[in-house]
């Protein structure tokens, strides 16, 4: 799986700070940090699968539990 991933990350070597450090990423993203909901990534991976949720809805229940109050 590596090998599917490495030519991605390196396209961001210059242009995202810390693109290769390691991240928690959740694998059900409603779901809590634990061990079997959670492992690890490098951070353009992260950004990734994170924006892919954000364009698929994954994360619209959280954005209506954490988005801006209303005054």
């Amino acid at each position: 799986m590596v090998y599917l991933w490495r030519p991605f990350c390196e396209e961001f070597r210059d242009l995202i700070e810390d693109y290769n450090y390691g991240t928690l990423v959740r694998t059900d993203s409603k779901g809590e940090y634990t061990n079997e909901n959670t492992f690890l990534v490098v951070r353009i991976q992260f950004y990734a699968i994170e924006i892919a949720r954000n364009r698929e809805g994954y994360n619209d229940s959280i954005r209506h539990l954490y988005g801006p109050k209303k005054l």
